[in-house]
């Protein structure tokens, strides 16, 4: 019997792994399909707007430009943002409240940063600022949705306008402009090869490094070069790549995750084990507050000032991430630098691509199409939890 019971559970733990690696493999064949139909479409509205160039001189140039150590760099700065909204937006949605409004949030971050970094002459505590603010706004979203069970999205879309609204009164009132002085404090860049003994460690997995070898130099140079990319970011980045394993070990190997993931799927069976819903859905969607106010100040101090549209759906794209994930850490960061990339290519190809005259509108909407495949399906389905959305009530069975 007890032999019958591990070889059912050794073949369900064999399929559930093959699931997720087939789930992996044609998720990687779709995003390689989606660039390669980019490609295409920009190759074809070249054609139209400017000239006819030799199709495979530009996939070449093309697959060059990916591949620059230069576009990961912009890549990771550009996805921090997305990134940190579609963590934090894993964990009030595990435990099953929808927060649309931190698009909102992120616009307070932004402008709280610029303020008191402003204020204090200190880039940390404008970070400090961010995060109050975005306890507050999330706070209130908790409050409405959780304890007076008001419609979660109409409440989300109302944060939204709120931060749109005030944020700019605001801007003007202070600045007497829209926007915020340039040139603001950022906090300070990291060189994590002058680190004692770290620092020679990641040096020897620079690719650059081994430039000089016959063969392997000359493939290795035709790579990004992963270290020399993640390496002289500010300290916020840093702190952002940090908190991702410290997020997933949460959420997934503790006990207070367990509980909002079960809280997530069936409140009421949470609810009878002893476990307070409403607290640990205060909790997480606090988390979120934080998170996607660290998004908006990770996004300010790309930009060094604020401007009262510069978010620019970076909170919705978080969300569309976190939903490509499968509502899972690493999935959102996955997601996000999925994004980021996107971002970055709409940088890149303005400047780097020789013979490429496609106008900036056209350019300009692949992040957000490539979002809006990804919502309707495009890299595979995702169930949500199932009572996500629904307000939690004590007297149903």
């Amino acid at each position: 019997m007890k032999s019958n019971m591990l070889i059912e559970e050794n073949q369900s733990r064999f399929s559930y792994s093959q699931l997720r690696k087939n789930w992996f493999i044609a998720g990687l064949v779709k995003v390689l399909l989606g660039i390669e139909t980019i490609i295409i479409v920009l190759y074809i509205l070249n054609i139209i707007f400017y000239k006819a160039i030799n199709p495979i001189d530009f996939h070449l140039n093309f697959l060059e430009l990916l591949l620059e150590t230069d576009t990961l760099n912009l890549t990771i700065i550009l996805s921090m943002p997305i990134l940190l909204t579609a963590v934090g937006s894993s964990f009030n949605e595990r435990a099953g409240v929808i927060n649309i409004g931190v698009e909102g949030i992120m616009v307070w971050g932004a402008w709280a940063t610029a303020y008191f970094t402003y204020q204090t002459g200190n880039a940390w505590k404008g970070v400090l600022g961010a995060v109050f603010f975005g306890l507050l706004i999330s706070l209130l979203h908790a409050v409405f949705t959780i304890t007076l069970k008001a419609e979660q999205i109409v409440t989300g879309v109302a944060v939204n306008f709120l931060a749109l609204g005030l944020t700019e009164v605001l801007t003007n009132l202070i600045w007497d402009t829209s926007y915020s002085p340039p040139g603001m404090k950022t906090p300070k860049r990291v060189d994590l090869f002058d680190i004692p003994v770290i620092g020679s460690i990641l040096k020897l997995l620079r690719f650059s490094t081994y430039y000089d070898v016959p063969v392997i130099g000359d493939v290795l140079e035709k790579l990004p070069d992963f270290m020399v990319a993640f390496n002289n970011h500010h300290g916020l980045i840093y702190l952002a790549i940090l908190l991702i394993p410290l997020s997933h070990i949460l959420l997934f190997h503790t006990s207070i995750g367990l509980r909002m993931r079960v809280i997530g799927e069936h409140p009421q069976t949470a609810a009878t084990a002893g476990i307070s819903v409403r607290k640990y859905q205060y909790f997480a969607v606090l988390i979120s507050g934080v998170f996607a106010s660290l998004g908006g100040a990770a996004l300010v101090f790309t930009t060094t000032s604020f401007k009262t549209d510069m978010v620019n759906g970076r909170g919705f794209m978080g969300l569309a991430a976190m939903i490509f994930g499968k509502w899972t850490i690493i999935g959102s960061v996955f997601a996000a630098l999925f994004f980021g990339f996107f971002l970055s290519l709409k940088v890149k190809l303005q400047i780097s691509l020789p013979g490429f005259r496609v106008p900036i509108p056209f350019i300009q909407m692949i992040p957000p199409v490539v979002a809006i495949l990804t919502l309707a399906g495009f890299i595979g389905r995702a169930r949500p939890p199932k009572a996500i959305g629904k307000p939690y009530d004590p007297t149903e069975s």
